[in-house]
């Protein structure tokens, strides 16, 4: 009975380890900086900033944020903010159906949209990490 209760233990502490760094990709949790953009919500930010795509790209390696690139465009920080909203809204938005159709846990659901908010801040106004 011990040892099959210290298996299941082992189990567990395996399988949470396992999914930490899967959700972290290195040790000590996701890289600093914005999340990675889609190429769909990129090229709205793009169209918004009146930039080309080079332009922005080349920016975003000096490590520009895009309240920066807002301020240099003369486009208000504001618009940014409520597009990036808009486009973490509709991610918001699959993420109710995946609910409704069962493809994620109502917890899962409650954690992710629990990150929101954080998820927009730090994509406008974080800068990205420089290689």
């Amino acid at each position: 009975m011990k040892k099959m209760i210290l298996l299941v233990v082992l189990g567990l502490l395996i399988g949470m380890m396992s999914c930490a760094a899967a959700a972290g990709g290195q040790q000590g949790g996701p890289p600093p900086g914005p999340p990675p953009l889609s190429p769909q919500d990129k090229q709205e930010i793009v169209q918004l900033l009146n930039m080309d795509e080079l332009s922005f790209d080349q920016a975003r390696a000096q490590g520009f944020s895009l309240a920066e690139l807002a301020e240099q465009q003369g486009i208000e920080v504001q618009a940014v903010v409520d597009l990036v909203t808009k486009l973490v809204g509709s991610n918001g938005y699959r993420l109710d159906n995946d609910l409704k159709a069962g493809k994620i846990t109502k917890e899962f659901y409650d954690e992710m949209k629990s990150h929101m908010p954080g998820a927009i801040h730090m994509t406008v106004y974080d800068k990205p990490q420089v290689q």
